[in-house]
């Protein structure tokens, strides 16, 4: 009965889940974005870690992106475990649909996870059903879930949440071990979520502690702390060489890698609906579509949900449990507001928040304080699942009196049954009053990018020797990583400057390769003088060019892109087919 049950919820989940990104399966399964875009990227890890497996090249560290400096996988969201997990599907069916695909599961296995961790606080199972569903469906996954794919997959957390709690609470080896082996799939997926994880972990047991009192922890700690040396131990070898190449390893970053101060959340998010929400209003979506940078924002909860968690923290405040849940849940709110409270763009220098601290802490000093809504709603969905428990457990009660009551008496039998229909029935209605509001505007925009078929031909693999180094045109810049995809969609073949990767990267501007393609995509002239050709050529040959790969249609003038490759080249393209003029050869 239970494996049926859970079986039944998951079908719900992953059927669910067919709905946002359907538009991109009916493509064909390619979820790109044409200019800039975080999927992008994605793609393009999760297609280099198994070529890199399969040709004997380090998965974690690679000059084939940003050539000649290289791409750091830890530092620049690399998420080189889902890479490795989704390896055969990128065999067979190419990195896209390895995004499509990731980028869809991440919805169902976040709910399960959901309802796994609810499950720990309540024993009424369609109560933890709806505390996963409002976690795995979440504003904050719908905000994420089609362009930040580290941030989308986030079965983890709860994961990791639940081995910390039980691990505090029973102190056993098994759940030191999973607490450890949970935190190095995160790590390798998200350092950033594993962070902030952490911060919330952390709080949560000072929390716990506090309300559970000492007698409590006077019982448990040394059994817990053991259990945290097993995690420590069952983490330490995995993680040695990933945590070196994020503090000092090649391509590491220095100092803040994010514009923090940009993505923080604003006080009025969880009431005002954004463009992602179906029930919004143009007034709503035009304010909120500005909060947190605009595709950080997941912090809507809406007023209905916000009123039954107000009201059911009052209701159950003598719990521990609640007062745990609603403590720290407040507290990454807080904390999801950054380092100076903000309402409605209105910022209030003189209010400081306790964010300010992790401005000075190194690494954590790149974690972006918005995210932390992801915390805010799972606390949400716990509040959520024991409001319903305690609502279900009261009205049955009563109809378990009743019938008692009633026993061989026909009327007092039926207000039995009745009592016991609406112990059901007003659970539903108040899972339903919270939940609707939060319902997307799905699927997805659709926005596909169909790569040119030259890079899965014959010809590019014939002529564009094995990881040589090929330019393109248009230049890959963190506000256009299209020809990332180039690379993905030719199998890794050949490296490339520039890209869209948190790594340090060559300048773009002035006379330099990818200054000058930038002006050409723009549209504006670029004087064809001895110097400038000297100038690039010269760059060229250091970089050891041996292909130049141009879109002849790209940028807003294209009559001028294959002239001016022909005069800097000094010959007309080898090869025209499918969009691509291609150079051949040394440069």
């Amino acid at each position: 009965m239970r494996r049926a049950a859970v079986g039944a919820i998951a079908l719900v989940y992953f059927g669910l889940a067919i709905v946002p990104c359907w538009s991109y399966w009916r493509a064909g399964g390619t979820m790109m974005a044409g200019q800039g875009g975080d999927p992008a990227t994605d793609a393009w890890f999760l297609a280099w870690v198994p070529y890199a497996l399969t040709h004997g090249h380090n998965p974690l560290v690679t000059d084939w992106g940003n050539y000649p400096a290289g791409v750091n996988a830890i530092t620049g969201i690399g998420m080189p475990l889902l890479g490795l997990l989704a390896a055969p599907v990128t065999a067979v069916w190419g990195a896209f649909a390895t995004t499509t695909l990731l980028f869809t599961l991440s919805f169902p296995l976040s709910a399960l996870a959901g309802y796994a961790f609810v499950r720990d606080w309540v024993t009424w199972r369609p109560a933890a059903f709806v505390g996963g569903l409002l976690y795995g469906f979440s504003p904050y996954l719908v905000a994420h879930g089609s362009s930040h794919l580290n941030l989308a997959f986030a079965p983890l957390p709860p994961l990791i949440l639940l081995a910390l709690g039980r691990m505090c609470v029973r102190g056993s080896l098994v759940w030191g071990l999973a607490l450890g082996l949970l935190s190095v799939a995160q790590f390798l997926i998200s350092p950033e979520v594993l962070a902030s994880t952490a911060v919330v972990g952390f709080a949560g047991v000072v929390v716990a502690a506090v309300v559970c009192g000492w007698s409590a922890v006077r019982e448990r700690w040394r059994p817990a702390l053991a259990s945290a040396g097993i995690a420590l131990l069952a983490a330490a070898p995995f993680l040695a060489y990933p945590a070196w190449l994020l503090i000092a390893g090649q391509g590491h970053m220095t100092g803040p890698v994010q514009r923090t101060s940009l993505y923080r959340a604003d006080l009025l998010g969880p009431v005002v609906p954004n463009s992602f929400m179906y029930f919004r209003t143009g007034a709503s979506a035009r304010l909120a579509d500005t909060f947190s940078g605009g595709s950080e924002d997941g912090s809507y909860l809406g007023i209905p949900l916000l009123v039954i968690l107000l009201y059911g923290i009052v209701w159950l405040w003598r719990r521990r449990a609640m007062r745990v849940v609603a403590v720290v849940t407040v507290f990454a709110f807080v904390w999801s507001l950054g380092s100076r409270l903000v309402v409605g763009h209105h910022e209030y220098r003189s209010v400081p928040l306790p964010e300010t601290v992790f401005n000075r802490i190194p690494l954590l000093d790149s974690t972006i304080a918005a995210r932390y809504a992801l915390y805010v709603v799972l606390g949400a969905a716990v509040i959520l699942a024991m409001v319903l428990q305690a609502g279900h457990e009261r009205l049955q009660g009563v109809a378990d009196a009743d019938a008692g009551a009633g026993a061989g008496v026909g009327a007092g039998a039926g207000v039995g049954a009745g009592a016991g229909v609406l112990g059901w029935l007003m659970p539903a209605v108040v899972a339903a009053v919270a939940v609707v509001p939060l319902l997307p505007a799905w699927p997805y925009w659709l926005n596909v990018t169909q790569v040119s078929p030259y890079f899965a031909s014959a010809g590019l693999a014939t002529h564009v020797p094995e990881g040589s180094v090929a330019v393109t045109y248009p230049y890959p810049l963190p506000r256009n990583a299209y020809p990332l995809l180039w690379q993905a969609a030719a199998g890794m073949r050949y490296k490339s400057p520039g890209g869209r990767f948190v790594a340090p990267l060559a300048p773009t501007e002035g006379a330099t390769v990818g200054g000058v393609f930038s002006f050409l995509t723009s549209g504006r002239p670029v004087a064809h003088t001895d110097a400038l050709r000297a100038s690039l050529t010269a760059q060229l040959r250091a970089l050891h060019v041996r292909t130049v790969l141009v879109e002849s249609a790209g940028g807003l003038k294209p009559a001028q892109i294959v002239p001016f490759f022909t005069w800097l080249l000094g010959r007309p393209p080898d090869v025209t087919t499918a969009g691509i003029s291609a150079w051949y050869g040394p440069v």
